[in-house]
C-alpha cells in the first residue's frame, strides 16, 4: 500500500544516513586542519557601507554662508512686520522663518532641539565677537 511505501522510504533514509562517515569535531575538516566555511552562490552577501560622518551644529556650521549670514539675508529681504495689532502674526512669521532656516542648516535635530544647540554655540568667545561685528556694521 501507499502508507507501507512511505514508512518503508523514511526508514531507508535513515539506514542510509547512519551509513554515512562523520566528523567528530564539525569544525574539523576531512584533512584534520579547520574546516572552511563555503559559500552558495544562492547566498547573500552583505556589504558594509562606509558610513559617511555626521555634520555637527558648531562655529564653523553657523557662521557659514548657509549659517547665520543666510538667516540675515532672509531677514532683511523677506521678513517684514505690519506692526501694532499684527504682533501675533509677525511672532508667528519670524518663528516661521527661524524654523525654515534651521531646517536648511540643520536638518537632523527639531527646531527646539536645534535652538537649544544654536544658543549653547552662541556663548563661545568666537560667536560673541562675530556678533558684536554683526552689531556694529549696522550702527550709523
Amino acid at each position: 500500500d501507499e502508507l507501507d511505501r512511505i514508512i518503508d522510504y523514511e526508514d531507508t533514509v535513515q539506514d542510509f544516513m547512519k551509513d554515512l562517515p562523520l566528523p567528530e569535531n564539525p569544525n574539523v575538516g576531512a584533512n584534520g586542519g579547520p574546516q572552511r566555511e563555503t559559500r552558495d552562490e544562492d547566498q547573500e552577501i552583505q556589504i558594509k557601507r562606509k558610513r559617511n560622518p555626521i555634520p555637527k551644529l558648531d562655529e564653523d556650521r553657523l557662521l557659514s554662508d548657509a549659517g547665520i549670514p543666510k538667516l540675515r539675508k532672509i531677514a532683511k529681504t523677506r521678513l517684514k512686520f505690519r506692526g501694532k495689532g499684527h504682533e501675533f502674526s509677525d511672532m508667528s512669521r519670524l518663528l516661521n522663518t527661524y524654523q525654515i532656516w534651521l531646517d536648511d542648516l540643520y536638518p537632523r535635530a527639531k527646531f527646539r532641539d536645534a535652538l537649544t544647540m544654536v544658543e549653547k554655540v552662541g556663548h563661545s568667545k568666537r560667536m560673541q565677537i562675530t556678533r558684536r561685528a554683526w552689531l556694529d556694521e549696522t550702527k550709523p
